[in-house]
């Protein structure tokens, strides 16, 4: 399980626009994904969501340029798909909230693309009818995806694809204690994969675990092609799209066979917009506080 989070200062049209789009998800939220989660909540229609997030929200302080919305996904593998219920994913997600200790506002919804589950969760920026922030510190989010993984371990062993990738810890980049064959450091990714695997890495999986680190690190698409360019991988083009990189050595290697999904990809890319739509609303806000409807 690939874990995102990302957070949203408040904007004008900010609430609409992201609940409808976990409502509908340009129709991607089908019949097999028609269930949603709450949490603090008693409203169940769009329009009773909505109006639950602001009143919650008045109660956030330095309402102007704070945080109203932190965005969660909990992204499964594709390869484990069949053997995921919805029961299942409600379980690892009702988990994961309970080690947050969340006391925030939660809407969440399962959606499928290709046969890739995901669940986006909105969690309120403020606890429920209080100011006090729902952030969590870099040590307890790598604690609660530690705690998460070992609940998966334990309850859902056939999930071998969609263990949760625990983010790499700052003492571990800058004091790594493993070194690979060619003398680099170990990357976090790869610490996890060889105790995962319990034996030495081959050269293929030392490179689909930086490739992922990379991936996990960059902020926006752009940056993670700059990211190989600047390692010496020369990217390469099939009908006009990126799909891969080149080796130092000429090897070609798909992203899919290195664990890149097209999914990850367009991820990336997702948050990149987000991140623009926001500072473009925030740029052109209303200074009369008035919602505009969003048109993207």
């Amino acid at each position: 399980m690939i874990i995102k989070s990302k957070t949203h200062r408040h904007s004008p049209g900010l609430f609409q626009r992201l609940i409808d789009y976990i409502y509908s998800d340009k129709g991607r939220s089908q019949e097999r994904c028609a269930w949603s989660f709450f949490h603090n909540l008693d409203a169940y229609t769009p329009e009773g969501v909505l109006a639950a997030f602001r009143e919650n929200d008045a109660f956030r302080k330095s309402r102007q340029n704070g945080v109203a919305l932190r965005h969660h996904i909990l992204s499964f593998a594709p390869e484990d798909s069949q053997l995921l219920s919805p029961e299942i994913i409600q379980d690892l997600v009702a988990k994961y909230l309970e080690l947050r200790n969340e006391k925030g506002m939660v809407f969440g919804r399962l959606h499928e693309h290709d046969g890739h589950l995901h669940v986006h969760l909105l969690i309120s920026g403020n606890e429920y009818r209080s100011g006090k922030s729902t952030r969590k510190s870099k040590a307890e989010f790598q604690r609660i995806h530690r705690e998460l993984e070992a609940y998966q371990r334990e309850k859902y062993p056939e999930l071998e694809h969609s263990l949760v990738k625990v983010p790499a810890s700052r003492e571990r980049q800058k004091n790594p204690r493993i070194f690979s064959p060619s003398g680099k450091a170990f990357s976090e990714a790869e610490l996890r994969m060889k105790e995962r695997l319990g034996r030495k890495l081959t050269k293929k999986e030392a490179l689909q675990a930086r490739l992922t680190a990379w991936l996990d690190r960059a902020t926006s698409l752009a940056a993670y092609y700059n990211t190989l360019e600047a390692e010496g991988f020369q990217l390469y083009e099939y009908r006009g799209k990126t799909r891969g990189i080149l080796s130092k050595d000429g090897v070609k290697f798909r992203f899919a066979t290195l664990g890149i999904t097209p999914d990850m990809i367009r991820a990336l890319e997702s948050e990149r917009e987000s991140r623009m739509r926001d500072l473009r609303n925030r740029r052109y806000s209303d200074p009369y506080g008035i919602e505009i409807p969003f048109q993207g």
